[in-house]
């Protein structure tokens, strides 16, 4: 079938407008990122511009007179997906683009709240798809069911396949009291099921604490917000004033966050020193430090393979000092450093600026922090008895630490 000459000049000029904004955007987005990393433009490339421009020119042209299904795309669309297409490229897993919408949602998750379902995410141990490695209190995750270990099929029918956390934690969330679907693989029997569940606005709890028998207190960092430093100093305040003999720091499933949180809290537990620092490349090097105040009492630190970024940095401190006895598993190995860029129409770009090293220069990032002892967690004894193995043991070392 022919079409007019008049429609045919429609979709040309449709698809120009569309090219132009694209190439627009695309240009901004190199520009600003090669400005972050170089400090110029392309390693200096001056001919960049007019390669896109003559691409795009060709692009114009078989698209708006070959192709078939000329009402089909959307500008909207096409731009978003430019934008997210150059920062894809890359090929860094953690460096995003993100939406406006989007944008909104990561800077709510930052100051320690959630339009969503309320569920910790981790990377698969093996095969592709993001699994569940903690419930929020109370969440509209732990009222419909869902449980730790839990691997994410489908949401809202589009298959999660490869996805990353962040991916999937952007398509779990959403306006409050909406719903979103999503199809559940069970650990434990293997079984396929779908759940609907409503999104609410969640207060993130970062940090837990509770005094345990023996004189040990005990406290969890779920993950570093904004406001975890000071959930940490008040919880450690009041399980030191009880006199505890011991302290358990739980960093298990903590997939990382705010780093300086991170460091802060270092403060608390490390002696005079160097906490951490930082290698970039377009961007001053930061080497973080501890003052003279320290825990003295025995601390046992809780890791597994999803402790990554900034409770890696917290863990490997802890053990460069001596400051405490790691138990559990290797950790994830995230030792870099993303920030966030804002852009004037509400969007952002999350670009990786840097690598964080160990106060004695260990390497975390694609390594791990290794424990002193290495302890898989029972989740059958657990499940059978209500006993947290790796918990009994930080308890057990405490105990033993009493002794010499």
């Amino acid at each position: 079938m022919e079409e007019n000459n008049s429609s045919k000049r429609k979709n040309r000029i449709r698809f120009i407008i569309i090219m132009a904004i694209l190439f627009c955007a695309s240009f901004a987005v190199f520009y600003f990122y090669n400005r972050a990393k170089n400090g110029g433009m392309l390693h200096g490339d001056t001919d960049t511009g007019s390669a896109v421009v003559e691409k795009m020119n060709v692009l114009n042209e078989l698209v708006s007179e070959k192709f078939y299904f000329q009402d089909q795309y959307d500008i909207e669309t096409i731009r978003e997906g430019a934008y997210k297409g150059i920062v894809d490229a890359l090929g860094d897993d953690y460096s995003t683009y993100r939406t406006k919408e989007e944008t909104e949602r990561y800077m709510l998750s930052k100051e320690g709240k959630l339009n969503g379902i309320g569920v910790y995410l981790s990377n698969p141990v093996s095969g592709p798809y993001v699994r569940i490695s903690g419930l929020m209190a109370n969440s509209p995750a732990e009222e419909a069911g869902l449980e730790i270990d839990d691997t994410i099929i489908e949401i809202d029918g589009e298959s999660a396949w490869g996805m990353s956390t962040d991916a999937v934690a952007e398509k779990m969330s959403g306006e409050t009291d909406t719903d979103v679907t999503l199809l559940i693989q069970k650990d434990a029997t293997g079984e396929k099921k779908e759940y609907t569940i409503t999104r609410k606005l969640i207060d993130i709890i970062s940090v837990f604490h509770e005094e345990m028998e023996d004189e040990i207190g005990y406290i969890r960092i779920t993950r570093f917000t904004a406001e975890t430093d000071d959930a940490f100093q008040e919880a450690y305040e009041e399980l030191m004033s009880k006199e505890i003999k011991g302290l358990i720091l739980d960093l298990r499933g903590n997939m990382g966050g705010n780093v300086n949180e991170a460091c802060l809290i270092a403060d608390m537990l490390l002696p005079k020193g160097r906490i951490a620092y930082t290698k970039s490349v377009g961007e001053e090097d930061i080497t973080y430090e501890s003052d003279a105040n320290e825990i003295t009492i025995p601390m046992a630190v809780l890791i597994d393979t999803d402790t990554a970024s900034s409770g890696e940095l917290l863990s490997a401190a802890i053990k460069h000092y001596k400051k405490g006895t790691l138990i559990g598993t290797t950790t994830y190995g995230k030792g870099i450093v993303q920030r966030i860029y804002e852009l004037t129409d509400g969007s952002s770009v999350g670009l990786t600026i840097s690598e964080y090293f160990g106060p004695g220069g260990e390497t975390i990032h694609k390594i791990g922090v290794e424990p002193d002892i290495i302890l898989k967690y029972d989740a059958d004894l657990y499940e059978e008895a209500g006993i947290d193995n790796q918990v009994a043991k930080a308890k057990e070392v405490l105990r033993d630490s009493r002794q010499e």
